[in-house]
């Protein structure tokens, strides 16, 4: 229902910003990531330093598997706010899963200097190691996952002995 309700406001209101955001948002519950995106990138399109439009672009793209694009969202968000966790950490994540390794290990290096503390940045980091096969980095971040979530670091083990 409120998805139709704000398909209607966009057709009514073509250059409403927060519309698109607002849709993006009920799609994306809605689960309906691809469409969810495409508001999103519009809104994004009416106003280009909208950070939470673009966060939620790269999300919903993530979601979608469109990573290429999320990483695109995000890098964005890096531009337009330096210190935002939640885009290096996606950055790192949507390059993770384009195959590109040494960038998602710049970005996620940026999320740990963000918030050191946080277990899941750790757990992605180590995935990146894992896959380039730097030991020495995978210990690391499994020593931080079991200093900051035993339950896990066990998980981060037994999905890298694989």
């Amino acid at each position: 229902e409120a998805v139709e309700l704000l398909k209607r406001a966009v057709a009514a209101k073509p250059d409403y910003v927060f519309a698109y955001y607002n849709l993006g948002r009920a799609l994306f519950g809605a689960g309906r990531f691809a469409e969810s995106a495409d508001a999103y990138r519009k809104a994004t399109q009416l106003k280009t330093d909208y950070e939470a439009a673009f966060l939620g672009l790269g999300t919903a793209a993530f979601r979608a598997g469109q990573f290429d694009q999320a990483a695109e969202a995000f890098k964005q968000v890096t531009v337009l706010n330096p210190t935002s966790f939640e885009a290096f950490y996606g950055l790192g994540n949507a390059y993770y899963r384009a195959h590109k390794n040494p960038e998602a290990l710049a970005a996620l290096k940026e999320a740990v200097k963000l918030k050191p503390e946080n277990p899941q940045v750790h757990y992605s980091i180590g995935l990146v190691y894992a896959s380039l096969n730097d030991k020495d980095g995978v210990t690391r971040a499994f020593a931080a996952l079991k200093r900051l979530d035993p339950k896990l670091a066990e998980q981060f083990y037994n999905a890298i002995k694989k």
